[in-house]
């Protein structure tokens, strides 16, 4: 199945996100752990911003690219499953409806994992399209 989304594109979201993450300690949350709590800074001012870069990519896709990877999201997380396609699509649609693809990914922790295992659900891999940040 075609996607209508360049893997390569995705893969460097997958590897931004990771890098984000990892910049502002907002990674995998724990049930105990909280980044003010445990001291972790999400100060940035002056620093490299992986966001920027994201943002970047994100205003480049057109509005299939963009309806597509907001579904991949939704599968990569569970929301939906690869043979639910449609479903995903559909609420992808809602979401660019609203005009809030970009901040809506932009807010989920695990981005790049939601994306690479979108992309895995329809046999795509990120490992042939560079190396990982992880």
């Amino acid at each position: 199945m075609e996607l209508g989304l360049n893997p390569e594109k995705a893969c460097f979201i997958v590897v931004k996100a990771r890098e984000w993450s990892a910049q502002t300690g907002l990674g995998a949350p724990t049930e105990a752990s909280n980044p003010t709590d445990d001291g972790v800074g999400v100060e940035l001012s002056g620093a490299y911003h992986p966001e920027d870069e994201i943002r970047a990519i994100l205003a480049t896709l057109n509005e299939a690219e963009e309806l597509v990877l907001m579904a991949l999201v939704l599968v990569g997380r569970g929301t939906h499953d690869k043979e639910n396609w449609a479903d995903a699509l559909r609420d992808a649609r809602q979401v660019q409806r609203d005009g809030a693809v970009a901040d809506r990914l932009l807010d989920m922790p695990l981005l790049g994992d939601y994306l690479e295992e979108g992309l895995a659900a329809f046999g795509k891999s990120c490992d042939d399209y560079g190396p990982r940040s992880d």
